[in-house]
């Protein structure tokens, strides 16, 4: 004898299934102290890219392979420091013309630069990175729009 399994649609309203959602993760940019970031040399500059928290926002933990995995998709920060020769006439730029400031966000290259840890405000490991200026690709006019990932 078969048993025949209802799908959702020929459940009873008060039977159905939720309907199914995706578990978001939104990453969050660290906090660090202005006086422990290094000082970048030649043309470097120094990135803060947003990080992943260790749980989703309805509160499921991640594995740590997980936060790895998406730590490494990370594209999206703000400049902390500019390093000297960065944008400079002899490096091929126009005088005077810096495309990027402090404060900025930007959009690098997925492998672009050198992750170095630290130190945060609440004493939890933050990553920066060293990118090259060429590295970088542009200037993100609306950070929350690339603060999720699913």
């Amino acid at each position: 004898m078969m048993i025949a399994i209802p799908t959702a649609d020929e459940m009873p309203a008060d039977m159905r299934p939720p309907p199914a959602r995706r578990t978001l993760v939104k990453p969050r940019l660290p906090r660090v102290r202005a006086e422990d970031i290094p000082e970048p040399i030649g043309w470097r500059v120094i990135v803060l890219p947003v990080s992943i928290p260790a749980e989703t926002e309805s509160g499921f933990v991640l594995a740590a392979d997980t936060i790895r995995h998406m730590n490494l998709s990370r594209r999206v920060g703000v400049v902390l420091k500019i390093g000297p020769l960065a944008f400079s006439e002899r490096r091929g730029f126009p005088p005077g013309e810096v495309p990027f400031a402090v404060g900025d966000w930007v959009n690098f290259h997925e492998n672009a630069g050198v992750d170095t840890l630290m130190r945060g405000e609440d004493g939890d490991l933050v990553s920066i990175k060293f990118v090259n200026e060429l590295d970088l690709l542009g200037r993100v006019p609306n950070p929350e729009a690339f603060m999720v990932m699913v």
